[in-house]
């Protein structure tokens, strides 16, 4: 009877132990894939987005941004260019340029000093040594007169005058080496043709400047031995054939510049009115191309303006000079001034009256102004100028 319920154990705990295995494993695996989680930290919440705050009608409006304006750039300054008269220093002049030559050009240095550029008409020999032409009036100076000028703003010396040289072949190489020596411009002069005809050229903020010099005015005897040649030392002349060289070389220079200025030495002394030969080389220098003309010798002040679009000044009268009274007397500085950006040319007479042999520059009250500019229309119609 027993033995009849070993079979039917059997058949009941197999299944039952299997079962427990499969529980038993699965309870093991889902232990091992179940995240862990600190006993007391909560779950993290997710991150909600911050509203945007609702605008204040009250509130002021946010000004916007304005750009920076670029600033324009600073227009150069007009070019001032200052031209003078005769100057040498003989009689009263001697002596004070001995005794006070720093001093001596005082009253015209701020003017001279203040342009960009001042040029003179150097109407003596610089020198110690040669031997006086064979003419009326001979005038030197010493060296010393060169330093003069050079502390008074001077820049530039024409020589191209009935006195440059004065003291012969001999003078006039002393003169060119002390003008050389001291680095003074220089024109109407030189060693050789080639030379005396350069212009003076120089570049003052962007405008190409030249300025070139001839006389007019020679002695008989000196159009032979004072004129520049190829070999030979000397000056530029506007007589005779040499005119044409002279006109030429302007229409030249006004190829490569954009103000050219011819400086002449012309007329008749003590003249108000310009010679017929003034006048005619003037139209010549104007037909090739200078942008202005200016003019000495006659030792009086003769008329400026305008012709066609040329500046013209037919004579300055005296700088520095040994005039102590009458028409000699009155004075001047001339200015042009040029706009760096168009070059057109603006010009201004400054009166000046001598003192002591030195052009002094004055402020005319109204009553004296209103007579200079009767004087000057009166000596632009003889000249046949246009203000």
């Amino acid at each position: 009877m027993q033995a009849r319920w070993y079979p039917v154990v059997f058949l009941i705990a197999v299944p039952l132990l299997a079962l427990a295995v499969v529980i038993g494993t699965t309870q093991t695996l889902g232990d091992a894939e179940r995240p862990e989680f600190a006993a007391d930290a909560p779950p993290t919440p997710t991150a909600q987005p911050t509203p945007s705050p609702l605008p204040d009608p009250t509130a002021a409006p946010t000004p916007e941004s304005t750009p920076t304006p670029t600033p324009e750039p600073t227009p150069d300054p007009p070019v001032v260019l200052a031209f003078g008269g005769d100057v040498h220093f003989e009689g009263i002049l001697r002596e004070a340029l001995f005794d006070d030559p720093e001093g001596i050009l005082d009253p015209f240095t701020d003017i001279m000093s203040a342009a960009d550029l001042a040029v003179v008409n150097l109407e003596t020999a610089i020198t110690e040594g040669g031997v006086p032409e064979p003419k009326e009036f001979t005038f030197r100076a010493p060296p010393l007169a060169l330093d003069a000028l050079i502390g008074a703003g001077v820049d530039v010396v024409s020589l191209a005058n009935n006195h440059g040289v004065d003291f012969g072949q001999t003078g006039l190489t002393d003169t060119l080496d002390a003008i050389s020596e001291r680095g003074l411009g220089l024109i109407g002069a030189g060693r050789n043709r080639t030379e005396a005809i350069t212009p003076y050229s120089v570049e003052i903020r962007g405008v190409r400047i030249a300025i070139l010099a001839a006389t007019q005015v020679l002695d008989g005897f000196a159009t032979g031995t004072w004129v520049a040649t190829d070999d030979r030392a000397g000056l530029v002349s506007a007589l005779g054939i040499e005119r044409q060289y002279f006109v030429d070389a302007v229409a030249a220079a006004h190829e490569d510049h954009d103000v050219v200025i011819a400086f002449m030495h012309w007329g008749i002394e003590k003249e108000f009115c310009p010679a017929g030969a003034q006048i005619s080389i003037a139209n010549d220098l104007v037909a090739a191309g200078a942008d202005a003309v200016i003019g000495t010798h006659a030792h009086r002040i003769q008329a400026d303006g305008m012709l066609a679009d040329t500046i013209v000044h037919y004579g300055m009268g005296n700088l520095v000079f040994y005039a102590l009274e009458g028409p000699g007397t009155e004075s001047g500085i001339f200015e042009l001034t040029i706009d760096p950006e168009t070059f057109a040319i603006s010009r201004e007479w400054i009166p000046a009256t001598l003192v002591r042999g030195v052009a002094t520059p004055y402020e005319p009250d109204p009553a004296q102004a209103e007579e200079l500019a009767a004087v000057a229309e009166q000596r632009r119609s003889c000249a046949y100028l246009e203000p």
